[in-house]
């Protein structure tokens, strides 16, 4: 088994606080609170609680999230998702039950300037 397939896991009856990183695949089903959550792969399950701001490439949320998530591919938010803070992804699924309040600003290659100016430009052209 190479490093690629090794899973951590935060089970539902454990708490962990501090900085996660660098980790290819990451559950939490218990909680975690600090500044940093960093997985390429992450899922958040239902019984999850995660206090801090995350970086991924992949996250699905079924839990509660306090903190602003940046998924670098795709973030899902399950019916039980409950976040509250900004969100920067370049695909995001909302399913019919989630919570969410807050920003959310979806991300694209082609876009160099803030989202904003982009917009802005498309719209003040003539064509």
């Amino acid at each position: 088994m190479g490093n690629k397939d090794i899973k951590t896991y935060i089970s539902g009856h454990s708490s962990f606080s501090g900085t996660v990183s660098n980790v290819a695949h990451l559950v939490v089903d218990g909680k975690f609170e600090g500044t940093t959550l960093e997985a390429k792969n992450l899922f958040i399950g239902k019984t999850g609680k995660v206090k801090a701001n995350i970086m991924a490439d992949y996250a699905v949320v079924e839990g509660i999230v306090l903190g602003n998530i940046k998924a670098d591919i795709r973030l899902i938010l399950m019916p039980s998702a409950r976040v509250l803070g900004k969100i920067e992804t370049k695909e995001i699924i909302i399913q019919k039950g989630a919570l969410f309040e807050g920003q959310c600003v979806i991300l694209n290659d082609s876009v160099t300037t803030n989202t904003k100016e982009h917009i802005l430009n498309f719209y003040n052209t003539d064509e």
